[in-house]
């Protein structure tokens, strides 16, 4: 059995993940990023409040044969997951997004589909920069509205945007390896 001071000298060597340094980049087509006004020089990452990663589930199979279940993993479902901004400039972004959204209807898949690549920020001084998720072809499924609110002064307008992606590509590469 440990004593206090080990434990807590095994707590402080630890090293934790701290989840709220990152950012997220993301890249329109040239036909949609011309059509919204977007470019890469948009720092998108001041303005991500939150973001919640898609699950990684199947459709189930469930059979009942010869008075037993059989169950089994089936196809995966849609990758879906949803980002929260904050907005600025006159809600420059939430009429971006809802730009896109709309441009979407009157596209072909190949001309508006977009990657979102999220990089989680070192936590420690030897650590680097790594890239966590990197979703491809995407689409937004979903733009909420913003709800305006006269009871308080100082509010910033926030509106959330759902993502579906085809498959999404994460960082495994050092699970599994002792350092």
């Amino acid at each position: 059995m440990k004593t206090l001071s080990e434990s807590l000298n095994q707590i402080y060597s630890t090293k934790w993940t701290y989840t709220n340094n990152f950012h997220i980049v993301i890249n329109f087509p040239a036909t949609l990023s011309t059509f919204i006004g977007w470019d890469d020089n948009h720092e998108i990452s001041t303005n991500l409040v939150k973001i919640n990663f898609p699950s990684f589930d199947t459709q189930h199979l469930e059979n009942f044969i010869a008075d037993r279940y059989i169950f089994s993993d089936g196809a995966p479902n849609p990758y879906q997951f949803t980002m929260t901004f904050r907005d600025q400039d006159s809600l420059k972004y939430y009429r971006t997004f809802l730009l896109a959204k709309t441009a979407q209807q009157k596209m072909y898949f190949e001309n508006y589909k977009f990657s979102i690549t999220f990089t989680k920020d070192s936590d420690y001084a030897e650590d680097g920069d790594m890239i966590i998720y990197r979703f491809d072809d995407c689409i937004i499924e979903n733009v909420s509205p913003i709800e305006f609110d006269n009871s308080q002064e100082a509010q910033i307008a926030t509106f959330d945007v759902s993502v579906k992606c085809v498959t999404p590509l994460f960082n495994t590469a050092d699970i599994g390896t002792k350092k």
